[in-house]
């Protein structure tokens, strides 16, 4: 008798703005080290293009790519939404509403961080508990960046120019720790 075969990894789509690229290439990784088979967006090189984001549309393959999204929507058993700051755009919202309407469940990486308007959408809903005891990571950084995000909410209100400048404040910070060899400066 031939072994069988063992079950078959769960298929996760990651669904998000471009803008967290690098934060949904860490939670792809962490899911794949937990088993599961993750579909969603490439993190290109940024010597790939010369635009520093947004190159579907600047490549003019927008339609395409988003319509692509949806079929891996199709294919995966579940939805993980990165929504770095609780941000979730409008391509975003048109998954989740997509995946729902196909009977995906769906988890957040910040849901505690969805705004009451989010919250009240029919769309999103909570099938899972929070899954971010690794992003943004690295413990040095973290005791840094509540003050950094309080300070930025304070005097921005656009929630992409928010998660902007917060992500390149978290590089920034990362970078001098790690080129400094430690947090006490």
């Amino acid at each position: 008798m031939k072994n069988p075969l063992p079950p078959r990894p769960t298929v996760v789509t990651l669904c998000g703005s471009s803008r967290f690229i690098e934060q949904m290439a860490v939670v792809g990784w962490e899911l794949e080290k937990a088993g599961k088979i993750m579909l969603g967006l490439h993190l290109l090189p940024m010597a790939y293009a010369e635009c520093p984001d947004h190159i579907a549309e600047f490549q003019g393959v927008a339609a395409r790519m988003d319509e692509l999204h949806l079929r891996k929507i199709d294919m995966c058993d579940e939805v993980f939404v990165v929504n770095v700051d609780g941000y979730i755009g409008e391509s975003t919202s048109r998954e989740i509403a997509y995946a729902h309407a196909h009977g995906k469940p769906v988890r957040y990486l910040e849901p505690d961080l969805l705004t009451e308007a989010d919250k009240d959408h029919p769309v999103v809903t909570f099938t899972a508990a929070p899954c971010k005891p690794w992003w943004p990571g690295d413990a040095r950084v973290e005791p840094f960046m509540g003050k950094v995000r309080a300070a930025i909410k304070k005097h921005v209100k656009d929630p992409d120019v928010v998660a902007d400048i917060y992500n390149r404040a978290y590089e920034a910070v990362y970078a001098a720790i790690t080129t400094h060899g430690g947090s006490n400066g």
